[in-house]
């Protein structure tokens, strides 16, 4: 979790909630550059793994310090990610990634675009998009790997390795200049390296720069039964209502949600 002060209050609990289940939370601080700090986070991430000796992991969840993902939801998700996973691999793909649903800081827009064109093949009915790194999670096994195939640089202090998972900039498509954040900088080096990245039904809330509520996809307080639906997914996912609800990259650039 990358945080340059510290979480949201709301996303302390959920965090806490996250730990009962027997999640170990690698974060940092200070780091004011978002890309930077994803960067900083993945080394941080790598040096805990290599030592752990405890409960085996199998998941690795990027969960920004703003966002709210109640246990549930984070079963859900995960239940996702193996469901996809599996179906992926059957195929002869290679295990994917996934990412809760929720709003881009200010507006009503998911935190998601489609792939420039509409020529990659669905996968259960979803199509593969560029989210937001809110909520984003991956197999441990799969991450490792994606992460040995990435360039390391020695960062400022001209001690420490940091694997380079993302950036921001400047990204020429095949008719346009637009901004890339790190966002889907990340999930565009995952595709690159054939992990593409599913948005699943699984609702998160998203804490706005001012205020300590968190607003959720389509309604502001979805009731607990309303966000239980959200999170029941069948033995083999069934597709999002519309292929139009998100925006393709250059129309609507992703948020940058990292700090």
């Amino acid at each position: 979790m990358p945080s340059y002060n510290a979480p949201r209050d709301a996303t302390a609990r959920s965090l806490s909630h996250l730990r009962d289940l027997g999640a170990q939370v690698v974060s940092t601080r200070g780091v004011s550059d978002v890309a930077l700090a994803r960067c900083w986070a993945a080394a941080k991430a790598l040096h805990f793994i290599a030592g752990y000796d405890g409960i085996p992991l199998r998941y690795v969840l990027w969960h920004d310090d703003d966002i709210v993902l109640h246990s549930p939801a984070c079963r859900g998700l995960l239940g996702w990610l193996d469901t996809l996973s599996t179906f992926s691999v059957s195929q002869g793909g290679k295990p994917v990634a996934v990412s809760a649903r929720y709003l881009q800081q200010h507006g009503p827009a998911i935190a998601a675009s489609h792939l420039y064109g509409s020529e990659h093949q669905k996968l259960c009915g979803l199509k593969p998009v560029y989210s937001g790194l809110g909520a984003h999670a991956m197999h441990l096994e799969a991450w490792l790997a994606f992460c040995r195939k990435l360039q390391h640089v020695v960062t400022l202090d001209g001690t420490t390795m940091v694997p380079c998972v993302t950036a921001s900039g400047p990204l020429q498509l095949p008719d346009r200049v637009v901004w890339s954040s790190e966002d889907s900088t990340y999930c565009a080096l995952l595709e690159s390296a054939g992990y593409r990245t599913y948005l699943t039904p699984v609702l998160a809330g998203h804490i706005p720069r001012e205020g300590e509520k968190p607003r959720w996809p389509e309604k502001d307080s979805p009731t607990l039964d309303e966000r239980e639906r959200a999170l029941r997914y069948p033995s083999t996912p069934s597709p999002l209502a519309a292929d139009g609800d998100l925006p393709t990259p250059g129309r609507k650039l992703l948020h940058s949600t990292g700090n």
